[in-house]
């Protein structure tokens, strides 16, 4: 199957597939909040907590081990260096699944939940199965295949929905149906990962790869460090959530304190592009300069695509609320419209520049002092104000400093002012234009008598609300189509 294997292109086919995921698991979302109860809706939604929070610990950083050094070897050496990743993968998810199973009683002791302890044991047979499809878009970025990824993607979300979401509509309204069919879509991903894998190296005959075990752990233990310190820091407010204020708070908390998806996608892919591209690029011994070039022009485009979207749900968060978990999660829209805030900058991505610089040591040690910083200020606000609005205010601000020590690590890795890291002259233009256009639209919107439900008045909304952003954008020289463009002078002006 040929594929354009340009940046752009690839990234396009990731951030397809991320496109995909995120609205089957929105329409999942929306099925499994509306037919189980509140209650039964929170502890899976703290089932999947948990899943998440433990995953960097049983992943050990060696996703991004595919991506660091399939670069740097033959095609047949990257076959059995993708092979013995595979092999660590299939140790560790079982390790996962025996943790999960043998462990339920003290997670649901610690999240005080005494339901959690049966539906963690059935959902336990999970980690040994996605743990093996770990790595599959670095291998597939790497060799330029990431369509297939966009495949992936589309097909295992599809089993998802009819395995978990379409049961507990048209069976029963189970916590126990949900997660059984968790377990089975598991299965089918494992499968169809093991298989799509091995495209790039089909009638390739693996040799011997230089790179050893010892090596890639060597490599991973700073990652390792880091992505288990990101989740517990992204894990600090629901596990305070979680505790300290029920069930049922927690569930109004799950839906609207998450990151807009639509800024994971973007990120995703041109990370997931962009990381074998710098190894590679370091390996040649390419200028530090132009590396960073690279990654401001990726920072720039992320933010024409992002912060159109952040404004526009800035404004409307509650319509998008209620319009996908319904009227009673309306108070998800005060935690939503605070954690987008953190999007303005979490648009400037520093891993992959970082890591192609080999500045993994100071990656991990931000993640360290983050840590610090907002399980303390957390604990502070639980105690003292007792308020989940103050616990969401602290976790953006965390995430902000954090971007802001990344950017330190950049700056003097190729001696550089901070300030002259951020583009400020085209990041500001591009705010302004779009919040000048969300402010424009809310105020229509709200002195029209319309009579419509969420979703017309969302259609109506953005559809007016993208209009005036392109018109300004116009007039304040912010070239949005710059993101397309290189696809459409490709294709259309042959």
């Amino acid at each position: 199957m040929k594929q354009d294997t340009s940046n752009t292109a690839q990234a396009m086919w990731i951030g397809i597939g991320s496109l995909f995921s995120f609205l089957f698991s929105i329409v999942s979302a929306a099925i499994l909040s509306r037919f189980l109860s509140k209650a039964d809706y929170g502890t899976y939604k703290q089932v999947m907590y948990v899943y998440t929070t433990l995953l960097s610990v049983f992943t050990l950083g060696l996703p991004l081990a595919y991506s660091y050094f399939l670069p740097r070897v033959s095609l047949a050496e990257g076959k059995t260096l993708v092979n013995r990743l595979n092999a660590c993968f299939v140790v560790l998810g079982a390790v996962f699944s025996a943790v999960l199973f043998f462990g339920a009683d003290v997670i649901a002791e610690i999240l005080k939940n005494p339901d959690l302890t049966k539906q963690i044991k059935i959902f336990s047979p999970s980690p040994m199965l996605i743990l093996p499809t770990m790595g599959l878009q670095g291998v597939l970025a790497t060799y330029k295949r990431t369509l297939w990824n966009a495949i992936y993607v589309i097909l295992t979300r599809i089993f998802m929905l009819l395995l978990v979401a379409l049961p507990v509509a048209l069976i029963k309204p189970s916590v126990e149906i949900a997660l059984w069919g968790f377990n089975i879509s598991s299965l089918v991903s494992c499968v169809l990962a093991l298989v799509i894998k091995n495209i790039p190296f089909k009638g390739i005959i693996g040799e011997k790869c230089p790179v050893s075990y010892k090596e890639i752990f060597i490599y991973s233990i700073p990652l390792m460090v880091a992505g288990l310190l990101g989740v517990a820091i992204s894990a600090a407010d629901q596990f305070y959530v979680s505790r300290y204020f029920g069930q049922e708070v927690f569930a109004d908390f799950a839906n609207g304190s998450l990151e807009l998806p639509f800024v994971g996608m973007v990120l995703s892919a041109g990370g997931t592009v962009l990381l074998p591209v710098f190894s590679r690029m370091i390996k040649e011994q390419v200028p530090k300069r132009e590396i960073l070039n690279l990654w401001e022009r990726t920072a720039v485009k992320a933010a024409y695509i992002l912060y159109p979207l952040i404004i526009f749900c800035i404004f409307f968060a509650k319509e998008i609320m209620t319009f996908i978990y319904g009227d009673m999660y309306e108070t998800s829209a005060i935690y939503f419209r605070i954690m987008l805030l953190a999007n303005f900058f979490t648009v400037i991505q520093f891993y992959p520049i970082i890591l192609a610089l080999g500045k993994t040591k100071e990656y991990a040690f931000v993640h360290i002092l983050t840590f610090f910083l907002v399980w303390g200020f957390e604990y502070v606000a639980v105690v003292y104000f007792h308020t989940v609005v103050y616990v969401t205010i602290i976790s953006v601000l965390c995430k902000i400093i954090k971007i802001l020590l990344m950017m330190k690590i950049v700056a003097d890795a190729i001696g550089t002012p901070i300030w002259s890291l951020f583009p400020v002259r085209k990041l500001s233009s591009t705010f302004a234009s779009c919040l000048s256009a969300g402010a424009l639209v809310f105020f229509i919107i709200r002195l029209i008598p319309l009579q419509f439900s969420e979703l017309p008045v969302l259609i109506i909304g953005f559809t007016l609300y993208a209009v005036i952003v392109y018109f300004l954008g116009k007039i304040m020289k912010v070239d949005y189509l710059d993101v397309i463009r290189p696809l459409t002078d490709k294709y259309f002006k042959r």
